[in-house]
């Protein structure tokens, strides 16, 4: 399994995922469950949880499908690929985020739930991300209205949690950053992502303050 999340913002589209993957069987491995295309005008990333090999062959069918990139023609290759492919096989362990950003269009975020292909809601998670843990996280501390910097470590932080507090997932975080007016992808080298956790985690000593003192500091004991 894997942890993947997936916000809006006013901004742009971030994607954030680790590296743990589980094959069939009993071992597990690490290995980039995040990848984009980019090309003159446009830039487009997948995000999955699953099966390697099929996302894989998911990724190759539908970009095989876009010689030319909207946001219209990627969810049309998308929804014709995922569609045939749960027709060929009876269990579809596949889940994804596909992220597209294109010269003069706004940036978009679709998901495959691994039954159905939608329009992605405001914050996203998938395999083992869709978890209580992440959901409040998200509904404390996400709104819309964040710009994709506080959102970028927002998602960061997440996966972190994710990787300290739930079983199968873990090892490298890599994010992906798709900006409003900007037609290329954008990610963060390992150690500008570990420097950022630190310097959250650093912060979570002030939660005890935050939370639990300071609102009834001013109540008689």
């Amino acid at each position: 399994m894997t942890v993947v999340v997936g916000f809006r913002c006013k901004d742009g589209i971030v994607i954030c995922a680790d590296r743990q993957v589980s094959s069939v069987g009993s071992f597990k491995h690490e290995e980039q469950t995040i990848t984009k295309l980019e090309r003159i005008g446009e830039s487009i990333v997948f995000a999955y949880s699953g099966l390697p090999s099929l996302a894989r062959e998911a990724c190759d069918k539908i970009l095989a499908q876009c010689s030319e990139m909207s946001n219209e023609i990627v969810y049309e290759a998308a929804d014709a690929v995922l569609t045939e492919m749960g027709r060929l096989y009876t269990n579809l362990n596949l889940q994804f985020l596909i992220g597209t950003v294109v010269l003069n269009q706004e940036p978009d975020l679709i998901k495959f739930d691994g039954k159905e292909l939608h329009a992605a809601d405001d914050y996203n998670f998938l395999g083992v991300g869709d978890s209580g843990l992440l959901r409040f996280l998200a509904e404390t501390m996400y709104s819309p209205q964040m710009n994709v910097k506080d959102v970028t470590n927002l998602a960061i932080y997440c996966v972190q949690k994710a990787e300290d507090y739930i079983d199968e997932c873990g090892g490298l975080i890599d994010i992906y950053i798709l900006t409003r007016g900007n037609d290329r992808c954008e990610s963060l080298s390992p150690e500008s992502i570990q420097g950022r956790i630190k310097q959250m985690e650093k912060q979570e000593m002030l939660l005890t303050d935050l939370i639990i003192r300071k609102p009834f500091s001013a109540l008689p004991t």
